[in-house]
């Protein structure tokens, strides 16, 4: 950016959405007819709620924007925008020169102004509430279709050396593995039991070569399949006492049908369609937070970073972070495609 030329004084659109931009004074002044937030209006703008540069705005936008600004030597003004899409047309219609906020780029809002280069990027989010655990939802983990079949695979293949060692062992070995089936099969169960848990009582012992060979090549598969099932149980029964939202959302097709509160006038589109959630609009976040604790919504969907701001705002309550593996969300200032100070000389 270079200096300006066309204008004294840029008049600079703000959306207000934390983290990116905080309002921590208000004061209350006449717009026409009604109170608005604000300092003094400036008169060559009296149709605009605006700010004078000194109110206390911070948060990650307006550190941009001021550092720019004492670079550039910028001289402006803020004007309150009420969405982002009110700043946009605001832009579009000339009121103003350029957005900062919370705002996305996006394809719909290329073909209206122009971006900055993004000067930050998130992830989109949901916000939960932690609930506590039920009878059930500890149980529940344990009889998911992957566990279940996991442990069947476990007692075809013990069932499967079992009768192995039978049929080998039977007729040389008869007082360990008796030939009648019901007796015999039962004290094989018994002695590929005691060899995969590595218990190895030693009171059944396969004597005949190709016995001993069958018991080899299984002390071995069941290092490997005894490790692997205690992994599986040990992370199931994490799971079933970690908390439980963020548990009942782990999985896209968890998603699927959950309603959720967004902003108004964010891009949220694609993401409620990637995942098929539906949609609660709230003009601010903490609205969006607000139908949570009410449990008029099941989430909040917005980005990951302003979400931690809100989490640690309300830190008295049980709240809780799960990410959406999607696309990253770029956050730039919107300009007039026209504006003479898009590119620096």
């Amino acid at each position: 950016m270079s200096s300006v030329q066309a204008s004294p004084k840029l008049r600079v659109g703000i959306y207000v959405a934390d983290p990116f931009v905080i309002e921590t004074d208000s004061f209350s002044v006449n717009n026409n007819s009604q109170p608005q937030t604000g300092i003094e209006l400036q008169n060559e703008f009296s149709d605009l709620n605006s700010y004078s540069k000194s109110v206390n705005f911070q948060g990650i936008s307006i550190d941009v924007w001021e550092e720019i600004a004492v670079l550039e030597n910028f001289n402006y003004v803020y004007f309150r925008q009420e969405t982002v899409e009110d700043g946009i047309n605001a832009i579009v219609k000339g009121e103003i020169d350029l957005l900062i906020g919370s705002i996305a780029i996006t394809p719909e809002r290329l073909q209206k102004v122009s971006f900055t280069q993004p000067y930050y990027s998130s992830t989109p989010a949901l916000l939960v509430k932690n609930t506590p655990l039920t009878f059930w939802d500890v149980i529940h983990p344990f009889l998911r279709v992957a566990l279940i079949s996991s442990l069947s695979g476990v007692l075809i293949i013990h069932s499967l050396i079992a009768h192995l060692i039978w049929l080998v062992e039977r007729h040389h070995n008869s007082e360990q593995f008796p030939k009648e089936y019901h007796k015999g099969i039962r004290e094989a169960f018994w002695f590929a039991a005691v060899t995969m848990t590595t218990v190895g009582y030693g009171d059944k012992v396969p004597i005949t070569k190709l016995g001993r060979l069958i018991a080899f090549i299984w002390m071995w598969m069941s290092m490997v399949m005894v490790s692997s099932i205690t992994a599986v149980l040990a992370t199931t029964f994490t799971l079933s006492l970690s908390q439980q939202s963020v548990k009942k959302f782990s999985n896209p097709e968890d998603l699927r049908g959950t309603k959720v509160a967004v902003v108004s006038g964010t891009d949220t589109e694609t993401i409620l369609k990637k995942y098929q959630m539906q949609a609660v609009e709230t003009k601010t976040v903490n609205g969006a937070i607000n139908l949570l604790f009410l449990e008029q919504v099941q989430a909040v969907l917005s980005v990951e970073t302003a979400l931690k701001y809100y989490q640690h705002e309300y830190s008295n309550q049980s709240l809780a972070i799960v990410p959406l593996y999607s696309l990253p969300v770029s956050y730039g200032f919107a300009l007039s495609k026209k504006q003479s100070f898009r590119t620096k000389n």
